[in-house]
C-alpha cells in the first residue's frame, strides 16, 4: 500500500530540547552564539504566546514616547490640505464656523512633522527581527526559507506537504555542522541577544542626553520659521470672532438683544391693560382714549426708526472696518512673503521675477470698494423701509380719526374691528420683517462666510508653503550640525544594527536547520512504519493470512464456544448438528480430528484456497451457485433418513473409524486407536448425529484445516472423484458417487455411499456457507461506506452550492453598489460644474490671487536629489 504524507508535525518541547542541547561555537571559550540567536528567533516567532508582526508597534509611535518632536503621522503637502478645505466649505458643518475649522486644522498641521522633518537617526534604536524589517536572504538554497511556510499550533509545529522541497536545502554540510562547528564564531566579537540588548539601552540613553539640548534649540528655531504663519493665524482668528459677531451667527443674537432692549410689546397686550379705564363711559374722555391709542403707534414708529439709525448704520460701519482690517492683513502679508521668497530664490530668476510681479500687482488692488457699494445699498434699503413703515403708521392714525365717531364708543368700536386689528398686527410684523431683512443682507450679500474663507485661503496656502520650506531648511541645518559633532553615535548605531541583522540571519539559519532535521527524522520514522507494515502484510500473505482473517477468527472462535456451551445446557432445545460435529462426537477418546487430505498439508491457509478458487474462476472451471446447490442438495439432513446403530453396515463403520483416526500419528498412537476402535465397536451405537463423547481436553475445530477444503466446493464431482482415488489407498472403504435422478437422491443407494464422502460434502457445504457469509458481511460494509461517502458528498455539494450562491449574490450587490457610487459621483461632478458656470466670478475681482505654488523650484530640488544625511551616514560609517 502506498501512503502519502500530508503534513509533518513535531512537538514544541522537542524543538526546545534540541535548542538547549545544541553544540557550542567554541567549547573552550564557551561561545554559544548560534544557540542563543536560534533560541531568540524561536522565542520571537514560534512560541504560542509570542507577539506577531502586527502586534509590534511602528517605530514612529515608539519614538514619539521619548522624543519632544511628535512623530505620530506625517504632514501632508499644503496644496492637498487646501483641497480638503474646499471640501469643508461645501459640507458647511453646523457645530462650528468654517473659519474656525480651517484654523484648527492649520494649527494641528503646523505641529505635525513634515516629510523632511527628522531622519530615523534621531529615533530611539529598536530591534525588529520580523521579515518586514530584516527580510529573508535572497539565496534560494538557504535553510532559513524553511521558516516561512511553518504552521504554528499550541503544542507543535507543522510543515505542509507543498513545502517538503525546502528540506533539500539541508545539505550534509549543514547537518555535519550540528556536531562539528564550522561557523567561526569564537571570541567576544559576536555578542548574543542579551548583551546586544544591553548595548541598545545604553546607546538610547546616550542618544537621549545628546539630543535633549538639540531638540530644545530646534523647537525655538522652528517657532521662528513658522512665526509669520502663526501671527497670521492669530490675527485671522481675532477677525473671525469679530466677523461672526457682525456678519455670522452672532448677528441674529445681537439683533434680538437690541429688539428686546426696546421693550416693545404687542398691541393686544398693551390695549388689554389700557382698555379697563375706558369701560365706564361717563368717566372716560375722548382725548385720553386717543392719547392712549396714539402712544403705542408712536412708540412703534420710533422703535423702527431707532433700529435703522442706531443699530443698522453702526453695524454697517463696523462691517466696513472689518473688511478693511482683513484687507490690510492679507495684502501686506502676501507682499512680505513674496519678498522673503524672492530672497531665498536667488538662484532661480524666474521665481524671483514672479514673486516681484505678484508683490507689485497687490499694491493696485482695491477690493473694499465692492464692500462699500454693498453697505451703501443696504443703508438705502433700510432707510426706505423705515420711512414706509412710519408712513403706514400715519395712515393708520388718519383712518382711526376720520372713519370713527367722535366719541368714546365710536372709537372703541373702531379699535375692536377685526380689519383694524389686522392692520395693526401687520405693522408690527413689518418691523420684525425689517430686522430679518437686515440680518440676511449683512450675512449673505456683503461678504458671505464661504467667500471670507476663500479670501483667506489664498494667503494661508502661500504661508504654509513658506513654512514648509523654512522648516525643511532649519531641520537640515540643525541635523547637519548634530551629525558633524556626534559621529561616534552614528557609527555605534550602524554597528549595533549590523550586529543585530547578522545575529538574526544566523539564528534563522540555525533554527531552520534544527527544525528541518527534526522534520526529516519524523518523515523517516513514518516511512519506516509504513515499510514495516508492508513487510508484515507481505509476510502474512506468504503465510496465507491477512488482517481481515485475523480480525474475523476470534469472532468465529467465540461463536463456536457459545454454540458449544448452549448445546451442553439441558434447557436448550435440540438443534441439528453438522456432519463434522457428529463425526467428532462418535469417538470419546480422540480429540484431534484430521482428514486424509488435511494430513498432507498440516498448515493450510484460507488465502491459498482463495487464490486457487480465483484462479479456477479465471479458467471457467467453477460451477455457478445454483448448480452447486442442485448438485449438493441430496446432502441435506432432512432428505437423509436416520438409521439406528444396528442398521449401520460394517463397511460404513470401518469408513467412519478410518476417518476419525489421524493419519500422521506414530505406532503407539495407532495401537491405542485400535483398542479404542474395538471398544467403540462393542458399545451400542445410536444415531450418528446424537452420539455424545467425553474427551480429556476441549475440542476446538481447526479453522486452518477447514479453510483448506474450501476449494473443494468449487471443484466438479469428476475432479473430486479422481483426487480421492489418487490420494486414498483403502481397499476396504468403497467411495461410490451420488446418483442424481430428477433432482433427488436415490434412497436405495444411500447405504452404499461412504461415510467419508458424505462428511466431505457436508464440510464443503459448510465452508461455502462461511465464505458466502463473509462475502455478505463485506458487501454490507462496502454498502455502509458507500452510503456514508454519498451522504458526505451530498452535504459537501449542498454547502458548495450555498457558498457559490452567496458569493454570486455578494458580488452582484458589490457591483450594483459600485455602479451606484459611480453614478452619484458623476451627478455630483455635473452639479458642481453647473454651479460653477452659474456663479462664476466677475473678471478682475480677485486679481493677483491665483493659487500659485511658490516653492516649486525648492521642492523639486529637495525631492529630486538624495537626502544629504543619508550621504553623511554612508560616508561616516
Amino acid at each position: 500500500m502506498d501512503t502519502s504524507i500530508e503534513v509533518l508535525r513535531i512537538e514544541q518541547n522537542t524543538v526546545s530540547k534540541e535548542l538547549s542541547r545544541f553544540r557550542a561555537c567554541d567549547v573552550d571559550l564557551r561561545c554559544y552564539y548560534c544557540r542563543d540567536w536560534a533560541q531568540y528567533i524561536h522565542k520571537k516567532h514560534f512560541v504560542w504566546n509570542a507577539k506577531t508582526q502586527d502586534d509590534i508597534q511602528s517605530p514612529e509611535s515608539d519614538a514619539s514616547k521619548t522624543q519632544n518632536v511628535p512623530t505620530l503621522r506625517r504632514k501632508e503637502r499644503s496644496p492637498k490640505l487646501t483641497d480638503q478645505f474646499e471640501k469643508l466649505l461645501e459640507e458647511n458643518p453646523n457645530s462650528t464656523t468654517l473659519m474656525q475649522d480651517i484654523l484648527a486644522i492649520c494649527t494641528r498641521w503646523q505641529n505635525l512633522p513634515s516629510r523632511l522633518s527628522l531622519p530615523s537617526f534621531f529615533q530611539p534604536l529598536e530591534f525588529n527581527p520580523y521579515p518586514d524589517a530584516i527580510p529573508l536572504t535572497e539565496h534560494p538554497n538557504d535553510p532559513s526559507h524553511l521558516l516561512d511556510p511553518l504552521i504554528m499550533e499550541r503544542q507543535s509545529l507543522c510543515l505542509p506537504s507543498d513545502a517538503f522541497c525546502l528540506l533539500k536545502n539541508l545539505t550534509n554540510d549543514v547537518l555535519i555542522s550540528h556536531n562539528q562547528p564550522t561557523c567561526n564564531h569564537p571570541g567576544f566579537a559576536y555578542q548574543p541577544p542579551a548583551d546586544l540588548e544591553i548595548e541598545r539601552v545604553i546607546y538610547n540613553e546616550k542618544m537621549e542626553s545628546a539630543t535633549k539640548d538639540t531638540f530644545g534649540e530646534l523647537e525655538k528655531t522652528l517657532d521662528s520659521s513658522w512665526h509669520a504663519f502663526s501671527n497670521f493665524l492669530e490675527n485671522l482668528l481675532a477677525l473671525e470672532d469679530e466677523r461672526s459677531l457682525l456678519m455670522g451667527r452672532g448677528c441674529q443674537e445681537s439683533i434680538d438683544s437690541f429688539a428686546s432692549g426696546q421693550k416693545l410689546s404687542s398691541f393686544q397686550d398693551y390695549w388689554r391693560s389700557q382698555s379697563a379705564r375706558f369701560k365706564k363711559k361717563r368717566s372716560a374722555s375722548l382725548e385720553q382714549l386717543d392719547k392712549a391709542f396714539n402712544c403705542h403707534l408712536d412708540r412703534l414708529a420710533a422703535c423702527s426708526q431707532q433700529f435703522v439709525d442706531d443699530f443698522c448704520h453702526s453695524r454697517l460701519a463696523d462691517v466696513c472696518a472689518l473688511i478693511q482690517k482683513l484687507w490690510s492683513l492679507v495684502v501686506p502679508t502676501i507682499q512680505q512673503m513674496a519678498d522673503r521668497m524672492a530672497a531665498h530664490e536667488d538662484q532661480d530668476e524666474k521665481h524671483t521675477e514672479n514673486c516681484k510681479a505678484v508683490s507689485s500687482s497687490l499694491k493696485g488692488l482695491h477690493s473694499t470698494s465692492e464692500v462699500d457699494d454693498a453697505v451703501n445699498r443696504i443703508q438705502n434699503e433700510m432707510d426706505t423701509l423705515a420711512k414706509s413703515h412710519v408712513g403706514e403708521i400715519a395712515l393708520l392714525k388718519r383712518d382711526y380719526e376720520e372713519k370713527s365717531a367722535s366719541n368714546v364708543a365710536g372709537r372703541l368700536n373702531k379699535i375692536g374691528q377685526k380689519e383694524f386689528q389686522s392692520w395693526i398686527r401687520k405693522l408690527e410684523d413689518d418691523y420684525q420683517s425689517m430686522r430679518q431683512h437686515f440680518q440676511y443682507e449683512v450675512t449673505q450679500n456683503i461678504i458671505p462666510e464661504t467667500l471670507f474663507c476663500k479670501f483667506t485661503l489664498v494667503c494661508l496656502e502661500a504661508l504654509m508653503q513658506e513654512g514648509e520650506m523654512m522648516e525643511a531648511m532649519t531641520i537640515e541645518r540643525e541635523v547637519r550640525g548634530f551629525i558633524e559633532t556626534h559621529k561616534d553615535l552614528v557609527r555605534q548605531r550602524q554597528s549595533l544594527l549590523n550586529q543585530f541583522e547578522d545575529g538574526v540571519q544566523t539564528g534563522r539559519r540555525e533554527l531552520a536547520s534544527i527544525i528541518g532535521r527534526l522534520f526529516l527524522e519524523e518523515g523517516m520514522r513514518i516511512q519506516a512504519e509504513d515499510l514495516a507494515l508492508k513487510r508484515q502484510n507481505k509476510l502474512l500473505k506468504s503465510m496465507g493470512l491477512t488482517d481481515e482473517q485475523q480480525s474475523v477468527t476470534p469472532k468465529k472462535k467465540n461463536k463456536k464456544k457459545k454454540s458449544a456451551n448452549s448445546s451442553s445446557a439441558p434447557s436448550s432445545p435440540p438443534t441439528r448438528k453438522s456432519a463434522i460435529a457428529a463425526v467428532i462426537e462418535d469417538d470419546k477418546s480422540i480429540v484431534k480430528v484430521t482428514l486424509p487430505e488435511v494430513a498432507k498439508n498440516p498448515v493450510p491457509s484460507l488465502a491459498k484456497d482463495r487464490s486457487i478458487i480465483d484462479g479456477r474462476k479465471e479458467e471457467k472451471t467453477i460451477e455457478t451457485t445454483d448448480e452447486k446447490m442442485k448438485r449438493l442438495a441430496p446432502t441435506d439432513h432432512n432428505n437423509i433418513p436416520k438409521k439406528k446403530a444396528g442398521d449401520l453396515s460394517p463397511p460404513l463403520l470401518a469408513t467412519e473409524r478410518a476417518v476419525i483416526t489421524p493419519s500422521n500419528v506414530d505406532d503407539g498412537t495407532s495401537k491405542n486407536t485400535n483398542k479404542n476402535r474395538d471398544q467403540y465397536a462393542k458399545q451400542p451405537l445410536s444415531t450418528c448425529t446424537n452420539t455424545q463423547m467425553t474427551v480429556s481436553g476441549p475440542i476446538e475445530p481447526n479453522y486452518a484445516q477447514i479453510a483448506d477444503i474450501v476449494c473443494a466446493a468449487s471443484i466438479k464431482p469428476e475432479i473430486l472423484a479422481e483426487s480421492q482415488t489418487n490420494t486414498h489407498d483403502q481397499p476396504d472403504t468403497p467411495s461410490p458417487e451420488l446418483v442424481v435422478k430428477n433432482g433427488k437422491n436415490s434412497l436405495s443407494q444411500m447405504d452404499e455411499i461412504s461415510r467419508d464422502h458424505l462428511v466431505k460434502q457436508v464440510q464443503v457445504l459448510y465452508r461455502e456457507n462461511v465464505q458466502l457469509t463473509q462475502n455478505l458481511v463485506s458487501m454490507r460494509q462496502e454498502m455502509a461506506s458507500l452510503n456514508g461517502r454519498y451522504a458526505d458528498q451530498m452535504t459537501f455539494a449542498r454547502e458548495r452550492e450555498a457558498q457559490t450562491f452567496e458569493l454570486h449574490e455578494t458580488r452582484k450587490k458589490t457591483e450594483i453598489e459600485e455602479i451606484r457610487r459611480y453614478i452619484l459621483s458623476l451627478e455630483s461632478q455635473i452639479e458642481t460644474l453647473e454651479h460653477q458656470v452659474k456663479k462664476s466670478k466677475r473678471p478682475g475681482m480677485m486679481a493677483g490671487f491665483r493659487n500659485q505654488d511658490w516653492q516649486t523650484g525648492y521642492r523639486e530640488g529637495m525631492h529630486g536629489g538624495y537626502r544629504w544625511w543619508q550621504k553623511t551616514d554612508n560616508n561616516v560609517v
